[in-house]
């Protein structure tokens, strides 16, 4: 501890106090925030403040740990490796929770079946369509409440983000998204839960988490190397966006299964879906992201 003289004037007395503060102070190496002597980790970036030579401390096996120990990792890799884990785990030990909502207003709609259409023909295609909505009822139901309701869901979402510890929030919008789908997607799958596309169809909810982090993580990349087509985009009407991204991905489906009986046909309905999706961000996302 410094010892000072008796006989410092005023001036040299502000530069000793300015000079204490310092030392209770200090900038972390990584994001340079503002933190205190003491503290083990950065509020801010979670980046150890212990370590020398840019290494962290090695976690004691708790989860905000481990998760700080992962969003570190630059390329990002390990991040969604967790997002999707853990998505998938919410869908799979969720499935039957979650699409009892859908289930039971599907319980009041007969199905039907196309027993009577010929292969091929354009009443087949038309009772297929018929049946496939029916089938999905209670989720469309479901999907046009979150609809009306997303400006409220919005902001729960950045209020839990707010209230969850900064090294976890990188997992918050990715499971709430795969919260909500897995309750549409669980919803219109009732009978087909057991088939297998490009994964489970019970854990590819877990995909549109995977996909909100992609788009958050990335987001600022994107922009950057496709600023001619952002800038582009946003010079046409919103309304027309949505519908060229409508008409894309109804061609788009509508050419991957364009055979008499539909083969594979949970791998090309994941496959209709991730193209939907990134159709719609093309069309309405935000390209400049938000770093997590």
């Amino acid at each position: 501890m410094p010892i000072y003289e008796n006989d410092f004037s005023i001036g040299a007395l502000s530069v000793r106090r300015a000079t204490q503060l310092e030392v209770s102070e200090m900038n972390c190496p990584s994001c340079r925030k503002l933190t205190l002597l003491g503290d083990q980790f950065c509020s801010a970036c979670g980046r150890s403040l212990n370590a020398t030579s840019g290494e962290a401390i090695a976690p004691n096996g708790d989860f905000r740990d481990i998760a700080r120990a992962i969003h570190r990792e630059k390329t990002g890799g390990a991040s969604a490796f967790l997002v999707f884990i853990l998505g998938a785990i919410l869908c799979w030990f969720g499935w039957n929770q979650f699409g009892r909502p859908a289930w039971f207003i599907n319980s009041f709609v007969q199905t039907g079946d196309c027993g009577d259409s010929t292969i091929g023909t354009w009443q087949m295609y038309l009772c297929a369509a018929s049946v496939a909505l029916r089938t999905a009822l209670g989720s469309i139901v479901l999907m046009v409440i979150f609809l009306f309701c997303r400006q409220r869901l919005i902001r729960a979402g950045s209020r839990l983000v707010l209230r969850t510890a900064v090294e976890m929030r990188f997992l918050v919008r990715p499971l709430i998204s795969t919260f909500l789908f897995v309750i549409l997607w669980a919803g219109a799958h009732q009978e087909t839960s057991e088939l297998s596309g490009l994964i489970s169809q019970k854990i590819f909810p877990a995909v549109l988490g995977l996909f909100v982090f992609f788009a958050a993580r990335y987001g600022k990349t994107i922009h950057t190397r496709l600023i001619p087509f952002w800038v582009a985009r946003n010079q046409r009407p919103k309304w027309l966006r949505i519908v060229v991204a409508i008409a894309l991905s109804l061609t788009f489906a509508f050419w991957l299964t364009d055979e008499p009986r539909v083969s594979m046909p949970a791998m090309k309905e994941q496959i209709i879906v991730i193209a939907s999706l990134v159709m719609g961000y093309l069309a309405l996302g935000n390209p400049k992201g938000e770093k997590i």
